[in-house]
């Protein structure tokens, strides 16, 4: 993915929303430019996660997040571009995995992603 930090607003607005749409991610538009490095109206929304671009990646916050099976099956083969809790070291997603109190489940609720191959990844799992 591109560096959109420091790009004009409209030109991100148009980039990301490209970006959400090829992924199957629900596009918001908000009415006042949102984010902290890349400036923008467009934030993205699936199943209860949210999705915010930052200077060359996505960020995504989930609640729960994935189960951890399924978050396991994405690190095998997105695990260097969809990385478990931003970590650039890429470590398996049972080391930031929780356990929600609800269902004794664990499940990993955030996500920096780095391609659009891999955006699209996060989205499958999430969908499934």
């Amino acid at each position: 993915m591109e560096n959109r930090a420091g790009c004009p607003v409209e030109d991100n607005d148009k980039v990301l929303t490209d970006e959400l749409k090829i992924a199957g991610i629900e596009v918001l538009v908000n009415n006042t430019v949102v984010g902290g490095e890349v400036k923008t109206h467009i934030t993205g929304a699936l199943n209860g996660w949210t999705f915010e671009r930052l200077w060359y990646y996505w960020s995504a916050k989930g609640n729960p997040g994935l189960i951890l099976d399924k978050a396991n099956t994405l690190h095998e083969n997105h695990g260097k571009v969809v990385r478990v809790q931003g970590h650039c070291g890429c470590p398996p997603p049972k080391e930031w995995a929780s356990q929600n109190t609800d269902d004794g489940k664990f499940y990993v609720d955030t996500y920096h992603i780095d391609s659009q191959i891999g955006l699209q990844a996060l989205a499958n799992a999430i969908k499934e």
